[in-house]
């Protein structure tokens, strides 16, 4: 496959993966850490709330968006896996790359969550979290499922709920992506099959038991979107960059609006998303994605692995020495000061999994390239 990439940039596509990895973290950690705008208008009873009150409620509905970032990812990694085969069209050493490049971090986070139940099991085996952990996360068994991706989330893994959909892309890569047809016929069936999937279970999110059945109705749609994108990034319209900002703010002022009227994460969010997603990748600027402070996508992938364990063993320890049920906090905002310790966590542990794997990569890149060079 030889698209027309123009100047697709490889910054952007991490920048995004940065923001989405970044945005699932603050959604989570909202939802851990505060009680929810439900309880809250529950609890006020007779006392009616005050304009801060609904103010603040307002903004923390931005927050509440991580299926569609995640939604978001899946583009992303369908036009990054696109430009994968593109280059290296031979199966074998894509399924290499792409286990050096995902199962041995992947490996690390369910060691990480395995480490903390045990640790809080051992500690207090009638705290409500070590309750809710110990189940899956203290069975071997269930364990070595969960390091082939059968039944991968639990209580301090729920974000594992999308990795099996990501590993069918991956394996099914080489036969979708290896040309401008297979990808043009790919993203036609899994237009089809979205239809048919929502007039079968209803436009929500993953509404199977079957993550099979999930990655054709929906997943397979995301993904083939992204490399769509790819393949026709040059027809994806350029806009000055007051439009594209102003035209990123009313669709994902869009996104959220569906979803609250719908109540769940939907067919029609998740197209907008896709939309803003491709949007973005075209319009975003360099002077933005190409700022290393800002740009979190190399270590977006641990990020997002290794979060939510962290999240549990921060709850744990505020129940244990504090007696503070982190599900009961009414504080709208205090949830914000855990995010700098959750993401430096995430940081430290990319450094020690994600990041020996990708310089091993980056090493096997240019072995390949020197290869070839000697062969022309």
């Amino acid at each position: 496959m030889t698209p027309k990439t123009g100047a697709i940039s490889p910054e952007t596509l991490d920048f995004l993966r940065g923001v989405a990895a970044v945005y699932v973290v603050i959604n989570h950690t909202r939802g851990a850490f505060f009680k929810g705008g439900k309880a809250i208008m529950a609890e006020a009873g007779s006392a009616p709330l005050t304009i801060f009150d609904y103010v603040s409620l307002a903004i923390l509905q931005l927050t509440s968006l991580g299926a569609e970032f995640v939604i978001l990812f899946f583009c992303v990694s369908g036009m990054a896996m696109a430009h994968s085969i593109s280059r290296a069209p031979n199966p074998i050493q894509f399924y290499k790359k792409r286990v050096i490049r995902i199962w041995p971090s992947y490996v690390a986070a369910v060691g990480l969550a395995v480490v903390v139940c045990y640790s809080m099991v051992s500690t207090n085996s009638d705290n409500l979290i070590s309750v809710a952990c110990h189940t899956k996360l203290c069975d071997l068994g269930h364990v070595a499922k969960m390091i082939f991706y059968i039944e991968p989330h639990s209580t301090l893994t729920p974000q594992f709920w999308s990795l099996p959909y990501e590993v069918i892309f991956y394996i099914v890569c080489p036969i979708i992506l290896y040309s401008k047809s297979s990808v043009l016929w790919s993203l036609a069936s899994a237009i089809f099959l979205a239809i048919l999937g929502s007039i079968w279970f209803g436009i929500g999110l993953n509404p199977s038991d079957s993550v099979l059945i999930n990655f054709f109705i929906n997943a397979l749609l995301w993904f083939m979107c992204g490399a769509a994108g790819y393949l026709f990034y040059d027809r994806i319209p350029r806009f000055r960059p007051v439009v594209f900002w102003m035209l990123s703010a009313l669709l994902l002022g869009f996104v959220l609006g569906t979803k609250l009227m719908v109540g769940y994460s939907n067919i029609v969010s998740n197209i907008a998303m896709i939309l803003l997603t491709l949007v973005a990748v075209r319009n975003l600027p360099a002077r933005l994605t190409g700022v290393k402070f800002l740009n979190w996508g190399e270590a977006s992938y641990s990020i997002y692995l290794f979060h939510y364990a962290i999240i549990g063993l921060i709850s744990f320890i505020l129940l244990e020495l504090f007696s503070v049920n982190a599900r009961e906090i009414s504080s709208y905002f205090l949830w914000i000061v855990f995010l700098p310790l959750i993401l430096a966590s995430c940081i430290v542990l990319y450094f020690f999994t994600e990041r020996p794997c990708n310089n091993y990569l980056k090493q096997l890149r240019t072995t390949e390239s020197r290869k070839l060079a000697v062969e022309r």
